[in-house]
């Protein structure tokens, strides 16, 4: 779905992973906005600092191993 701005709201919160379920597909590498997550050893990690929280990540794996965290 397409919203505005205005019509978002920002929850705080960061990206998991679950690494028992990660591919290694590096899909969620993707989003050229996004600097939070990085393979390191095959699996998806994420830095929480950097996360800015968009789903963009979620939405694009295809193993649903990365889920948001409300904080």
């Amino acid at each position: 779905y397409l919203a505005t701005p205005d019509e978002m709201e920002l929850i705080e919160g960061a990206a998991v992973v679950d690494k028992d379920k990660c591919t290694g597909c590096g899909r969620c590498l993707k989003p050229a906005h996004c600097n939070a997550v990085e393979l390191k050893d095959g699996i998806a990690h994420v830095d929480p600092q950097k996360c800015v929280a968009c789903s963009v990540c979620v939405a694009l794996c295809p193993v649903q191993a990365i889920q948001m965290h409300v904080t």
